[in-house]
């Protein structure tokens, strides 16, 4: 595809703006800020663009498909749930991007209870989003972006959830119109639909590397900025679509977000030199971030084995016992409450109260409720902590990877 031109510049087309705010519930300053007329984004359709990279760039892109593969199917082989593990770094670093934080075990209520802080069921929103994005089947699709879009914005923004935008939006800046001192201003929304198709095409090529599609796509999604809300979010959900599609995870998902949030500046900075059409910063973000997500997840993998090894040292029960089904039931969800531990493992509610009595005697589960009842609150803390710091990327992590390393070792 040498001769198919590469990536250019986005254009810019103008547009007149008619505010429908009530004028008398401005001050002067904010009436006079409102522009006549703005310029919007023309992106380049890129279906049958080439993309290519040094060859440099190329053998980091080829280390990290390999290290992605080899970590994919070694946690193909392990007893536990690693897949909602990493789901769930993946989702909470995602939402730290766009500034929504939660602790894990906040994130984890809020699954199990409606009643928890929105924030925490944004993040948890967004983790049904990914799971979402890997369950579907077949190509990348409009429909399927809108599926995964539902997913994630159900609970904070139930009205535009599903939803192809159908009116202006722009970055920062003013928020009463698209003024020239926002930081970028997408294509006007009629033209969407046909950004979205063009973008779903590139998504699905199969004669490009798998890094070079996810980071491409990646930029051109945001570019396109396609729903009214949660673009950065859809937009790295889908990111584990695709690497899924390619063969590149087979039997789990991988915290890309992890390492983009590492390199945040680096991260907007590469979405900034796309517009500009610059594609190669964001395929170098993309190969460190994918990097960086398997050494922090090898080390999560490896303490959580440390986890489970700590406490099967103190279980004398048979293998087929329910104490170890719990097990694996709180790596996969780390709180947990009687209600849900009784519809997850089928058991009646005597052998529920006695289950964790059993848990919390080996010091599996903490009751982090005040009251005894059906509803109560139980915390595998350890494996809370395990996402705090790897979303965080505190202590032990430090202590592997240095304080700003993203090339394997």
């Amino acid at each position: 595809m040498s001769n198919i031109p590469t990536l250019q510049p986005v254009a810019y087309e103008e547009h007149k703006w008619n505010s429908t705010i009530n004028p008398d519930m401005l001050t002067r300053r904010q009436r006079e800020s409102i522009v006549k007329s703005y310029k919007s984004a023309v992106p380049q359709k890129i279906t049958e663009l080439d993309f290519t990279v040094s060859s440099d760039l190329q053998a980091q892109i080829d280390d990290a498909l390999i290290m992605a593969t080899r970590f994919d199917e070694m946690l193909s082989n392990k007893p536990y749930d690693i897949p909602s593990i990493m789901l769930r770094s993946e989702s909470a670093s995602s939402s730290q991007i766009e500034n929504l934080t939660a602790s894990a075990r906040n994130v984890a209520i809020a699954q199990i209870d409606e009643k928890a802080p929105l924030n925490s069921r944004i993040i948890a929103a967004n983790i049904t989003a990914m799971q979402k994005a890997l369950s579907v089947d077949g190509d990348i699709s409009v429909e399927a972006i809108k599926a995964i879009h539902k997913a994630l914005m159900s609970n904070a923004n139930p009205e535009i959830a599903g939803q192809i935008r159908n009116e202006q939006v722009w970055i920062g800046g003013s928020g009463l119109s698209p003024s020239p001192d926002a930081l970028f201003i997408p294509p006007y929304h009629t033209l969407v639909s046909e950004y979205l198709e063009d973008f779903s095409r590139f998504a699905n090529r199969y004669n490009l590397n798998p890094v070079v599609i996810a980071a491409v796509s990646h930029a051109q999604f945001e570019t396109i900025h396609p729903v009214g809300d949660g673009n950065g979010r859809t937009g790295r959900a889908i990111l584990q679509k695709i690497l899924k599609n390619s063969n590149v995870l087979k039997h789990s998902s991988l915290p890309i977000s992890v390492g983009l949030l590492h390199k945040v500046n680096d991260y907007f900075s590469a979405l900034n030199s796309y517009r500009l059409g610059g594609y190669i910063p964001m395929v170098q973000i993309m190969a460190d971030s994918i990097l960086f997500a398997v050494q922090i997840s090898s080390v999560m993998v490896e303490q959580i084995d440390n986890v489970l090894q700590s406490w099967g040292d103190k279980i004398t029960a048979r293998r087929d016992a329910n104490i170890w089904r719990l097990i694996n039931l709180v790596v996969e969800n780390p709180v947990v409450d009687y209600k849900f531990i009784q519809q997850k493992l089928g058991v009646s509610e005597r052998t529920v109260f006695n289950l964790v009595d059993e848990a919390e005697k080996y010091g599996i589960l903490k009751n982090i409720g005040k009251k005894r009842g059906m509803s109560v609150k139980f915390e595998a803390t350890e494996i809370t902590k395990l996402i705090d710091e790897v979303v965080n990327n505190k202590n032990m992590f430090r202590n592997y990877l240095g304080s700003g390393t993203t090339t394997a070792k």
